[in-house]
């Protein structure tokens, strides 16, 4: 299994991947991301983490997120198109972090995906690759402290989509 993970204020965001016959690959020194957000909105912070897997083709690859909250934070899903992600909120910040979801492995990388049923996880997808080959499994994650405005309320989770390529 080959993991990371994002410290955010309100609790730890942690990634896994595993597979029978997946290798980890260098990751280049990629700069920190610096998402163009809309007039209006802003965050404290925005993090990305890139895991490279070298796998076979038809070798299933599962992903899985898992989050450890401070005693304040509540989370809930908030997906869109391309963007399996979650949203966190204590009494003074909001967060969002998340993972490219099955219909972007299907439709943009033409990887086979399903979200299974995340039992003891947050989040769980299974990848079949149709060929073998590095695949780039991101992890995003912003916030913001005392969001004023209904712009900023939204901003880490336009800024978490936008920090994925």
């Amino acid at each position: 299994m080959i993991s990371d993970h994002i410290d955010m204020p309100m609790g730890r965001i942690s990634i896994s991947v595993s597979g029978k016959q997946i290798a980890r690959l260098p990751t280049e020194n990629l700069p920190k991301p610096s998402p163009q957000l809309p007039q209006g909105m802003r965050v404290d912070d925005c993090q990305l983490r890139t895991i490279t897997v070298q796998n076979s083709a038809h070798s299933d690859v599962l992903i899985t997120l898992d989050w450890r909250g401070n005693e304040l934070a509540s989370i809930g899903g908030e997906s869109g198109q391309y963007f399996d992600g979650f949203g966190v909120e204590t009494p003074t910040q909001i967060g969002n972090f998340g993972i490219r979801g099955a219909d972007w492995w299907a439709e943009v990388r033409n990887v086979s995906a399903t979200s299974l049923d995340p039992e003891e996880h947050l989040l769980c997808i299974k990848l079949t690759p149709n060929h073998s080959g590095p695949l780039e499994i991101e992890l995003a994650a912003a916030w913001i402290t005392h969001p004023q405005t209904d712009d900023e309320i939204v901003s880490p989770w336009f800024a978490s989509d936008l920090a994925m390529k």
